[in-house]
């Protein structure tokens, strides 16, 4: 039986395959498995998946039917044989000591461990950086509601090494009814399951920017949804583990500010129709109506989360319109 399951879901990136394939063949670890998803692909990237498997025995390929990024995850994690499960996404890669590292770095067989990331755009680097530790949940999801280290670290799928039967035991799967945050939302239900959680300064995984079909920033009309949808799962897990209060509460705001802030986006790249509907679900969720103190100190924001609470949805629209043309004329 492999150590490691390593599931790729994979659709439409022949540009990158073989990138993210050969980073995981590299492994100076090896006794893992690599599972290919082919996510119902119309370029070239079945017929990759099909070349590197002829290649090498630890390689399965599954292809499906177009079901979507989570549908693709949770049928390999349906079929992952191994004692530990990671994910990485087919345009990403890892650094070729990542299997071998993580494993030692599990000693007391703890349920879950993060590694730190860096994240590639086409014109810049990021590096996220977490703290090296130990962690309960209950302390893990606080430092989370508190930022006090990376959250991107957390939220993905990615830089982990999660135990395949704690996920099948608990029947734990990504939602996908969610095209976004569902990764989030997979973690939290994995969080809340765990004992003991390491966190890790090293970088090992590469998420890159540089794909030009990504959907990364572009506003979905299903924004609010989900996002609604994933913090309410958040704060449920968070009472659960008996988070303290002041850490709930930061999530809420985390929130809040969030819907907010993602109004230029809106603005930017959806159609006027699609941003007042946004502003419209704003005005009907208690949280944002009944926090907008939270803005008092940015006067422009905290004015126009006013109007959208008293349904000033086009004067909003017209002004933030206005404003982000100008910068794009500059």
């Amino acid at each position: 039986m492999p150590i490691i399951s390593v599931v790729i879901p994979v659709y439409n990136v022949e540009k990158y395959l073989k990138r993210c394939i050969e980073s995981v063949l590299r492994q100076t670890f090896h006794n893992f498995e690599l599972i290919l998803v082919d996510d119902g692909s119309s370029d070239k990237s079945g017929s990759i998946c099909d070349e590197y498997a002829s290649l090498d025995t630890r390689i399965k390929v599954l292809h499906k039917a177009n079901g979507g990024v989570s549908n693709a995850r949770n049928d390999g994690i349906d079929i992952a044989t191994g004692k530990y499960l990671m994910f990485v996404d087919s345009d990403d890669y890892i650094k070729e000591n990542m299997l071998e590292t993580l494993v030692n770095k599990n000693p007391e067989d703890a349920d879950m461990i993060i590694s730190s990331i860096r994240m590639v755009c086409k014109n810049d680097t990021y590096e996220y950086v977490m703290k090296d530790g130990m962690h309960t949940p209950d302390k893990l999801l606080t430092e989370y509601c508190f930022e006090a280290f990376p959250k991107i670290c957390l939220c993905g799928p990615w830089c982990k090494l999660y135990k395949t039967s704690l996920i099948k035991e608990n029947c734990i799967k990504f939602d996908s009814n969610l095209s976004l945050g569902e990764d989030t939302a997979f973690n939290m239900l994995y969080v809340a399951k765990c004992k003991k959680i390491i966190t890790i300064s090293d970088i090992f995984y590469f998420y890159m920017r540089d794909n030009e079909n990504s959907l990364f920033s572009k506003f979905r009309d299903n924004y609010y949804k989900d996002q609604k949808a994933v913090y309410e799962l958040c704060d449920e897990v968070a009472r659960e583990l008996n988070c303290p209060d002041n850490a709930i509460n930061a999530l809420k705001n985390d929130y809040i500010k969030k819907m907010v802030y993602n109004l230029p986006q809106a603005v930017i790249t959806a159609d006027k129709s699609v941003c007042i509907g946004y502003m419209k679900k704003l005005s009907q969720d208690s949280l944002f109506v009944d926090n907008i103190e939270l803005f008092k100190n940015r006067k422009s924001i905290f004015f126009l989360s006013l109007l959208i609470k008293n349904g000033r949805y086009g004067f909003v629209y017209n002004v933030l319109k206005m404003k982000y043309s100008l910068k794009e004329l500059k």
